[in-house]
C-alpha cells in the first residue's frame, strides 16, 4: 500500500511539474512581439537611405565639350530624368518597407494563432491524463488485490500475467500521454521564440 501512495505521489508531482513548466499566454505572446520586432528591424535596415549621399543624386554631370572652334570647354548637364528615377525609387523602397511591415504582422498573427492552438492542445491532453490517472488508480488498487491473490495461489500464474499485462499496459498509456504533453511543450516553446 506504501508504494502505491508513493507511486501516485510521484505521478501527481510530474503532472504538476508539466503544468509549472508552461508560461502564460502573455509572456508567450510577448516573446513573439520581441522576436518580430527585431526581425522586423533587421529587414527593413537594408532601406534605410542615408541622407549624406542622397545629396548626390541631384548633383549635375560635369563634362567636357567643344564649341565650333573646337576648343574645349567645361559644360554641365542635369537630367530631369534623375529627379524622375530618384522620386521613383523613394516610392518602391516605401512600397517595399510596407510589404515588409504587412508581411511581418501577418507572421507573428498566424505565430500567435499557432501557440493559442497548442496551449488549447495541451490543455486538453493535461484533462485527459488526469482522467487516466483516476482511472489508474482503480487499476492500481485492482492490481494489488490481483497480487494477493497470486500470492495465495488463489489465481492461476498465467491470468496473474495476463492481469499484470494489462495493468503495464495502462502504465505505458499514461508515460505516452506525459510524453506527448512534454513534446507540445517543447514545441509551444520553440514556436513562441521562447527560450526554455
Amino acid at each position: 500500500m506504501r508504494i502505491l501512495i508513493l507511486f501516485l505521489l510521484c505521478l501527481r508531482s510530474i503532472t504538476a511539474q508539466t503544468q509549472d513548466t508552461i508560461p502564460n499566454i502573455e509572456i508567450l505572446y510577448s516573446s513573439i512581439d520581441t522576436f518580430y520586432h527585431q526581425k522586423l528591424e533587421s529587414e527593413l535596415k537594408a532601406f534605410e537611405s542615408n541622407p549624406k549621399d542622397y545629396w548626390m543624386n541631384f548633383v549635375p554631370s560635369v563634362g567636357v565639350g567643344y564649341n565650333l572652334q573646337g576648343k574645349p570647354r567645361p559644360t554641365l548637364s542635369y537630367s530631369l530624368n534623375s529627379l524622375f528615377q530618384v522620386r521613383q525609387q523613394k516610392r518602391q523602397f516605401a512600397a517595399v518597407r510596407e510589404s515588409i511591415v504587412l508581411k511581418n504582422s501577418i507572421e507573428k498573427q498566424q505565430t500567435k494563432l499557432e501557440v493559442s492552438k497548442l496551449l488549447q492542445q495541451i490543455e486538453l491532453l493535461k484533462e485527459d491524463l488526469l482522467f487516466s490517472i483516476q482511472i489508474h488508480d482503480i487499476d492500481t488498487q485492482l492490481f494489488e488485490f490481483y497480487q494477493k491473490q497470486n500470492k495465495n495461489h488463489d489465481i492461476k500464474p498465467s491470468e496473474f500475467l495476463i492481469k499484470k499485462k494489462d495493468y503495464l499496459t495502462k502504465q505505458q498509456s499514461i508515460r505516452l500521454q506525459k510524453r506527448e504533453i512534454r513534446i507540445l511543450t517543447l514545441e509551444l516553446f520553440q514556436t513562441s521564440y521562447l527560450k526554455f
